[in-house]
């Protein structure tokens, strides 16, 4: 009898595959010698939801899984990554998930993607994630059989990677820079001596979360940060729904949110009817059940209206954030996420209310990914991967400080 012996994978030093994971989404990039590309987690779809149903004897995840949030919510394991730790469990019939075990079967899913890909990974990660959920995701994703080579704060990884841009030519604020910015892959060391301060607006299903960064010639720091649950995603898609179902009582006297597969239609075209609303074009609902039909149409101004509250609070608690941060001056710049520019009228009130002296500008939907394959591609492969934690230090490869200390990368 032949035994089957494994082979071990060789991984490419050259490559490198950015990891952007937050409460929404997960989504990867690739870093090497062709240059940066997507690799899509879910085709033709290039980022997948972070969320797993129960309902079926298999385990769905992603776009499958969010096809059923609205119809069986009870089903749904979603918005689990600030709960790793903790012992907080999602049941229904056979199927009981912790976060962890829930993050555990979405890595195993995509582990196949990654491995053909022969690259060590770099993980973004939220910044309202404590230290040891930072070291327990670390862990998790080498015990699924991942090369790791850094784990970062998303907010510390777009300012690192990117910051070298507000020295170059860039096309107007009321441009979308997004191109520009993704294709910098300066290091940070080759900023000017005086040090300059960012701010990074990001939301996901958890929170609206908001970072100053401080960039110096040789380290990126953390100077504030702060995350507002009652400001995240999934609140704001409430209140759109909540929008279009008084639209809809005022034109047939019909509630969708009455008809569970109707409140999924709407669901699932929130993040296009979103993307019109940013572009200043007539959104269109259609509300089908199996008794009846209805399209709506809808301006960006009325939802901005239904959303005037919520992009009002955030734009008074973002400012206040940064104002509390730099004492000195104005930000140079605030940079949106591509998620959180799209929140109806939160762009506009940002625009309206920002210093003389800081730029609005807009990521690209990839940056955090891409941020993080192209920083970390410029630092040598290390036996154990690193960590980053409130700071960057860009002299010493393969060292970071964490709250004023130096200490090894292990």
């Amino acid at each position: 009898m032949f035994w089957g012996r494994r082979v071990a994978r060789e991984i490419d030093p050259t490559r490198t595959i950015g990891v952007e994971l937050n409460a929404s989404i997960i989504r990867s990039a690739c870093w090497g010698p062709e240059g940066l590309r997507q690799i899509p987690l879910q085709p033709p779809a290039e980022e997948m939801p972070l969320c797993v149903a129960l309902h079926q004897r298999h385990l769905l995840y992603g776009q499958a899984a969010q096809a059923v949030a609205r119809t069986m919510p009870h089903a749904i394991c979603d918005n689990f990554l600030p709960s790793l730790g903790h012992s907080q469990q999602w049941r229904f019939g056979r199927h009981c998930l912790t976060a962890e075990s829930a993050l555990e079967t979405i890595l195993l899913h995509l582990r196949p993607v990654w491995e053909s890909q022969a690259a060590p990974l770099a993980v973004a990660v939220p910044a309202y994630l404590s230290a040891g959920q930072v070291q327990g995701l670390a862990r998790l994703f080498r015990r699924m059989g991942c090369t790791l080579r850094a784990v970062l704060l998303a907010p510390l990884g777009v300012a690192a990677a990117f910051a070298p841009a507000l020295y170059s030519h860039l096309p107007s604020p009321t441009q979308n820079t997004s191109k520009t910015l993704v294709q910098t892959n300066q290091p940070a060391r080759d900023l000017r001596q005086a040090p300059i301060t960012v701010g990074i607006v990001d939301v996901d299903a958890f929170a609206l979360s908001a970072a100053v960064v401080g960039l110096t010639p040789d380290t990126t720091r953390l100077l504030a940060f702060s995350a507002w649950p009652r400001l995240g995603l999934s609140v704001w898609y409430n209140r759109v729904l909540d929008a279009v179902a008084d639209h809809c009582i005022r034109l047939c006297r019909r509630d969708p949110r009455d008809w569970p597969e109707a409140e999924q239609g709407l669901f699932e075209q929130l993040p296009y009817a979103l993307e019109q609303c940013y572009a200043g074009q007539t959104i269109r609902w259609l509300v089908r059940t199996d008794e009846w039909y209805q399209e709506l149409h809808m301006v960006p101004e009325e939802l901005e209206g239904y959303c005037a509250s919520l992009a009002q609070t955030a734009e008074q608690v973002i400012r206040q954030l940064t104002q509390d941060a730099t004492n000195s001056g104005p930000l140079r710049a605030l940079w949106m996420t591509s998620r959180a520019s799209r929140l109806p009228g939160l762009n506009r009130q940002l625009q309206w209310n920002k210093s003389p002296g800081t730029r609005l500008e807009i990521l690209s939907p990839s940056a955090i990914a891409q941020a993080a394959a192209t920083l970390t591609a410029h630092w040598p492969p290390t036996e154990q991967p690193m960590y980053l934690d409130g700071t960057i230090s860009l002299s010493v490869p393969g060292r970071l400080a964490v709250a004023g200390h130096n200490i090894p990368a292990t």
